[in-house]
Order: C-alpha cells, then sequence, then structure tokens
C-alpha cells in the first residue's frame, strides 16, 4: 500500500512512500521534480470521467518531455526504512527542510502508528 507516490498532488510529490511489511515504512526522496505539470481540476469519482482522462492524459504527454530541475535539499535521492512513527518524524522533517510531502500521506501514516501502539 502506497501512502504517496511521486506522482501525487499533481507530481508535485518529492516522496515516494509505502507500506514495506514487519511495520515498516519505505520512503523514497526525489532527486528532480517535474515543474508546471498541468493540473487535474475534477475528482473522477464525483464528476465527469471523460474529462478527467482527457486531464490526465493531458499530464503524461507533458512528462514526455518535460524538464527536471535537480533538488539541492538534503537528502534528495535517499532512501529510508522506518516504523510508522519514525516515518512520521522523518515526513515532517522532510517537509521542514522544504520537500512537498502531501498532508494525506502524513495522515495515513500518523494513523497507522496511533493503531500499532
Amino acid at each position: 500500500m502506497s501512502y504517496a507516490r511521486f506522482s501525487s498532488d499533481d507530481w508535485k510529490s518529492d516522496i515516494y512512500a509505502f507500506y514495506s511489511g514487519d511495520n515498516e515504512v519505505t520512503i523514497y526522496v526525489a532527486e528532480n521534480r517535474v515543474k508546471n505539470v498541468p493540473k487535474i481540476t475534477v475528482d473522477p469519482i464525483k464528476e465527469n470521467i471523460e474529462e478527467y482522462v482527457k486531464q490526465h492524459g493531458a499530464q503524461l504527454d507533458y512528462l514526455k518531455t518535460a524538464k527536471r530541475e535537480k533538488i539541492t535539499l538534503p537528502h534528495a535521492g535517499e532512501t529510508f526504512k522506518l516504523s510508522f512513527e519514525d516515518a512520521h518524524a522523518q515526513l515532517l522533517k522532510l517537509r521542514k527542510l522544504g520537500y512537498h510531502v502531501p498532508q494525506r500521506c502524513l495522515d495515513a501514516i500518523q494513523e497507522e502508528a496511533t493503531n500499532n501502539e
């Protein structure tokens, strides 16, 4: 189960975090970013699925030729394997350093940490 992917938040996420077994979370920190990815403005569950597919296709087309910007923050390109509690703390540290960490990722990992106490 993934909590965030690099594609989360319209490709703004600088982390890929997922449950890796044994009550651990693996966190990959991006080495680069894609800027100005077209946003998806519709919710495929609540709104027009055809419009969602069109907007998602525009994102994928953009990514084929998009330039990437190297991340020069500490921990760029690093990988962490941590308990839920430590993963939550590490993600907060990464956010404070300037990484984009989706809020729903933090919330889900916090909930897992609370459930695994």
